[in-house]
C-alpha cells in the first residue's frame, strides 16, 4: 500500500511540474515585431526569414600544385587563381594550412559574380625531408562550405 501511495504523490508531482512549466516554454512573438527583427551577417542585414544560407561557387584554375624537388630550409610560393562562377558575392572567411609550414593569404574584401582572387600559398620547408603533400583549406559561402587545394614536392637535405 506504502508503494502505491508514494508511486501516485511522485507521479502527482512530475504531472504538476510538466503543466506549470509549459506556461513557460512557449512564447509568442507578436507579428509585427517578428517582421522587423533582422541579423548581421558579415556586414550586411539580412530580413529574418529570408534565406541566410546565401551560397556561390567558385572555380580554381588548378587545385594541386607541384613544386618538385626543393632543398630543404628553401620555401615554395605559388598563388593559385580562382573564379567566383556563382550569382553572389564571394567571401572567404578562412584559409589554413595543413601545419605551421604551409602559411595561406586571401582576399579580405568579397569577390563579385564573374570576379578573379588570388590565394598566395608558402610551404617553407625548414626541417622537413623527403615526400611531401601539404593542404590549405579555404572556408567561403560555398557549397560545398570548404575546398581543399593541395601542394606536393620532394624536400632534399
Amino acid at each position: 500500500m506504502f508503494k502505491f501511495i508514494f508511486l501516485m504523490l511522485s507521479a502527482s508531482i512530475l504531472s504538476f511540474g510538466f503543466i506549470s512549466c509549459q506556461d513557460k516554454i512557449t512564447a509568442e512573438v507578436p507579428e509585427n515585431v517578428s517582421s522587423e527583427l533582422s541579423t548581421k551577417i558579415n556586414s550586411e542585414e539580412i530580413e529574418l526569414g529570408s534565406d541566410l544560407a546565401i551560397t556561390t561557387k567558385m572555380a580554381f584554375s588548378e587545385m594541386e600544385w607541384n613544386f618538385g624537388e626543393i632543398q630543404e630550409g628553401e620555401k615554395a610560393n605559388h598563388t593559385f587563381t580562382f573564379t567566383n562562377t556563382g550569382t553572389e558575392p564571394l567571401i572567404i572567411s578562412n584559409a589554413k594550412g595543413s601545419c605551421g609550414c604551409t602559411i595561406p593569404e586571401w582576399p579580405a574584401e568579397p569577390i563579385a559574380p564573374g570576379g578573379t582572387g588570388e590565394i598566395q600559398v608558402v610551404f617553407n620547408s625548414k626541417g622537413k625531408n623527403g615526400d611531401q603533400t601539404k593542404t590549405v583549406t579555404i572556408t567561403a559561402n560555398t557549397n560545398p562550405v570548404s575546398t581543399r587545394l593541395i601542394l606536393k614536392g620532394k624536400v632534399s637535405k
